[in-house]
């Protein structure tokens, strides 16, 4: 029998306690399965605790969440509490079977390593002198504690967590004179290296097929089987080639990307070329009206390299933001293979993809909206989707309007869809790593290693899925519902937050005129 439980209540709950417990994997959004929250105030002496107690307790937290929520409704009817209800329960489940069946904490070293390391760099960033001192007195029990846990360590996982040490090292040794207390981490980091070394692991680094399945079909929100997302990818990925080809007039498509020009930054940086790219994007969404309509500040973007200590697990420039309510804006971190001429040529793409109408335009969107549900809750399908979609927007209305940029914009997606292939494939055993590199190399990407990369989308499997797949959740509706009313649709997607494709389209189908 349903109960009145009290909703709001619960949410702080749920949210606050996985915030004290994991703060920085909660600050941090790279990790889909952890709401994106940071408390006020905050604790710079608090690391997460993977503890196995602390897991073991939070898994018996999330089950009792889970049947609170299952058993209970909004007294009221009220269809916004119910789509939060739906969203929160499934962001609980997601969590729980995270911990219980792709164990990170026991089976991924890098998990470890790249929390450290954002950990101590989100401090040193702080407006509080002594965050930096505080969480760097921290991380020694913090690496203790990840050695301890390690077990069922893939051989691949070892590899990729050993290439990252060495880089962490010379992120540590970068901050001594300002840090001296790192000294305690280094030898603790020294300890780890020593047990990764001497440790048993094994050669599979394969999930069980149920819980492949289970991510993706439902962690990554997709709803779809291995067939059918495997369908999807392959329609992309002809749709795509057939536009590469008659666009590059049966040359090869490649030799005529490459003839492009590539822009040159002058006399600035070439970081300068994205600043000014952002921009042009701001004032292009501004002027078409993209923002939801009491979109109340513009927050600033930071422009910057991807920091070497993240480059072991890093294939790509990538966005960030810091989840506070409002937010202070984000940083566009680009990567070193985004800086040559080659991938130059899409600088205006990536920007789009990361900034405006992308990432940042959502991400901003998100964290001013008052329903905590809707603002500290990402879905992968939803959020790349988003992102790819902002890219075909701008062809749409008229922002890209080139044949160049048309055929850079079906690469970008073609290589997307490889990509997308790789991850099924891989993850599922019908690929190895070496085929899985070839498949990625003739998908026209420059990548000096693509071994490496293709080594790093092990970590966390089906992601990769999520551009094509979420793209084509986004184009079915938007040639449902925006292709008569743009802006309405977008402004639509931005003011409810990232709720999935089912609930979404109840909102356009009550806001967004087809007929318009």
């Amino acid at each position: 029998m349903k109960q009145n439980v009290s909703f709001e209540p619960l949410i702080r709950e749920i949210f606050e306690t996985l915030a004290v417990r994991f703060p920085i994997s909660c600050s941090s959004d790279e990790f889909f399965y952890f709401p994106h929250i940071r408390l006020n105030p905050h604790s710079w002496h608090q690391w997460d605790d993977f503890s196995p107690s602390t897991i073991s307790d939070t898994v018996r937290l999330l089950n009792t969440w889970i049947d609170k929520l299952n058993f209970s409704s909004s007294a009221s009817g009220d269809k916004e509490e119910d789509i939060d209800r739906l969203v929160l329960k499934r962001f609980c489940r997601v969590l729980l079977e995270q911990l219980t069946l792709v164990r990170m904490w026991q089976r991924q070293p890098s998990f470890y390593l790249h929390l450290a390391n954002i950990g101590l760099a989100e401090a040193l960033s702080s407006t509080d002198t002594l965050a930096g001192k505080k969480r760097a007195e921290g991380l020694p029990d913090f690496l203790d504690q990840a050695k301890k846990n390690l077990a069922d360590v893939p051989a691949l996982y070892r590899d990729i967590a050993q290439e990252m040490i060495i880089d962490t090292k010379i992120y540590y040794l970068s901050l001594k004179e300002i840090l001296p207390v790192l000294s305690h981490a280094e030898k603790a980091l020294t300890d780890i290296e020593t047990y990764l070394n001497t440790m048993k692991v094994h050669p599979d680094f394969h999930l069980p097929d149920d819980v492949l399945e289970r991510i993706f079909t439902f962690h990554l929100d997709t709803d779809l089987d291995f067939a059918a997302i495997g369908e999807c990818i392959e329609r992309e990925i002809d749709t795509m080639q057939s536009l590469l080809h008659h666009g590059a007039k049966n040359n090869r498509w490649q030799t005529v990307i490459k003839a492009m020009p590539a822009p040159s930054a002058g006399k600035g940086d070439v970081l300068d070329l994205y600043r000014s790219e952002i921009d042009r994007l701001l004032e292009f969404c501004l002027n078409n009206r993209l923002f939801p309509p009491d979109y109340d500040s513009i927050y600033p973007v930071s422009v910057a390299t991807v920091p070497h200590y993240l480059k072991a697990i890093r294939t790509a420039s990538s966005y960030s933001i810091i989840p506070t309510y409002p937010s202070p804006g984000g940083t566009f971190n680009i990567y070193d293979t985004d800086q040559t001429a080659d991938s130059l040529r899409e600088y205006k793409m990536l920007t789009a993809h990361e900034i405006y109408p992308g990432h940042h335009l959502l991400d901003t969107s998100r964290l001013r909206l008052d329903r905590p549900v809707r603002r500290h809750i990402e879905r992968p399908l939803f959020y790349e989707g988003w992102a790819c979609f902002a890219e075909e927007l701008l062809w749409i209305m008229k922002y890209f309007t080139t044949h160049d940029q048309r055929l850079l914009l079906a690469k970008r997606r073609y290589w997307r869809a490889v990509r997308g292939k790789i991850d099924l494939e891989l993850h599922s055993g019908k690929i190895d790593l070496a085929e899985a590199a070839t498949l990625l190399k003739k998908s026209g990407r420059s990548d000096k290693n693509v071994l490496a990369t293709v080594k790093k989308y092990t970590l966390n499997p089906g992601y990769q899925i999520c551009y094509t797949a979420g793209l084509s959740a986004f184009l079915s509706l938007f040639e449902q519902y925006g292709k008569n009313n743009q802006d309405k649709f977008v402004q639509t997607i931005l003011s409810v937050g990232e709720i999935g494709f089912t609930n979404l389209e109840k909102y356009l189908n009550d806001r967004v005129s087809i007929n318009a």
